[in-house]
């Protein structure tokens, strides 16, 4: 006695493909937000602080599964860190007012000094992430529903 599912190998063939043009999907996407947060980034920096924006860039790895947007060089010249962060008791006031989530913090506290500053923050590069991610995750839900009904 034997079984026979029909329609199986084409199942198989429409699942690879869905996860194909799944990934394709979130490459394309991760590189559209990446592009928006680099330009929400440079578009918030004061004019004051122009250098910064010729430092803002971007990584590609893992190929394009992970998107990086940072500011080049602030481990060696931190005034990027102090403009988005404030110092003093203005970063204090930013970093614990519940905005930022503990990985941001972790980022913030290595440029902490023991002397406290007066200068406020002026938030560039986060802010844009902020206004990005829910759109990222909205493009991504809706075209991988997409997908998943062709499927």
């Amino acid at each position: 006695m034997a079984v026979t599912i029909k329609g199986l190998d084409k199942l198989l063939k429409d699942l690879t493909k869905f996860g194909d043009d799944g990934a394709k999907a979130v490459v394309t996407q991760l590189g559209n937000s990446k592009s928006n947060i680099e330009r929400g980034a440079i578009s918030r920096v004061p004019f004051e602080f122009i250098f910064i924006k010729q430092k803002i860039n971007s990584e590609v790895e893992d190929r394009g599964l992970t998107v990086k947007v940072g500011v080049e060089g602030t481990d060696e010249n931190p005034i990027p860190a102090y403009v988005e962060f404030g110092t003093g008791q203005f970063a204090k006031n930013l970093l614990f007012s519940g905005e930022y989530d503990q990985e941001i913090r972790d980022i913030a506290i290595k440029f902490k000094k023991d002397v406290d500053g007066r200068s406020p923050a002026t938030p560039y590069l986060f802010p844009a992430f902020f206004e990005e991610r829910p759109k990222l995750i909205e493009r991504l839900e809706k075209e991988l529903d997409q997908l998943a009904r062709k499927v």
